[in-house]
């Protein structure tokens, strides 16, 4: 069942799966034959951690090696990956429509992986084979704070400063029309914190 957990304002549904069979090709040949009769897509983001080796990643826009990193392929992009070394999967949804999503549909992002999230996904690994009540509870507090981390790195800075600007904006408009509609009266700094 998946997981269900709220970081921030955004409420996420977190699908454990199993690490899937390491493809290992060695002829060219070979590996484009391999590449389009498992060409898949997901209707969820996908996120991988690559903690020791290589993960290759087939698109219909090329091809990128990515180690020590968190990959995350947004959905509906056909893709196939080739691991080899230490990997883990998870899939995820936004669980309502979230202005943070259009910042994932631009392509594959590549986030850099901490050492704090190699050791937590690994402990997610870990508790999830053990299916008690406990582990679950640790497996709920894990995943929220690998996807704290993936949601706080993958937004721009540059999206937060101007919604903080846009958000005074407001604030200072509202003031602006309240003093118009009260003029002629005396108006003090509390009366328009209050207000506003």
């Amino acid at each position: 069942p998946p997981l269900h957990i709220q970081v921030g304002d955004y409420p996420l549904s977190v699908y454990r799966v199993e690490s899937s069979p390491r493809l290992r090709v060695t002829d060219e040949q070979e590996k484009q034959n391999t590449v389009f009769q498992t060409l898949h897509m997901h209707f969820t983001y996908e996120v991988f951690f690559v903690v020791h080796g290589t993960l290759e990643l087939l698109t219909e826009k090329g091809r990128s090696r990515h180690q020590k990193a968190m990959v995350v392929i947004p959905p509906q992009i056909h893709h196939v990956t080739i691991r080899d070394g230490e990997s883990y999967c998870l899939l995820f949804s936004f669980d309502s429509d979230s202005t943070l999503s259009q910042y994932m549909e631009e392509g594959v992002c590549e986030l850099p992986l901490s050492e704090e999230n190699a050791f937590y996904i690994r402990q997610l690994a870990n508790k999830t084979m053990l299916r008690t009540q406990e582990a679950e509870q640790s497996v709920h507090y894990l995943a929220s704070l690998i996807f704290h981390d993936i949601l706080n790195t993958i937004r721009p800075q540059s999206v937060v400063q101007s919604q903080k600007r846009s958000r005074s904006d407001q604030h200072i408009s509202r003031i602006g029309e309240y003093i118009n509609k009260n003029y002629r009266r005396r108006i003090t700094v509390s009366e328009l914190a209050n207000r506003v």
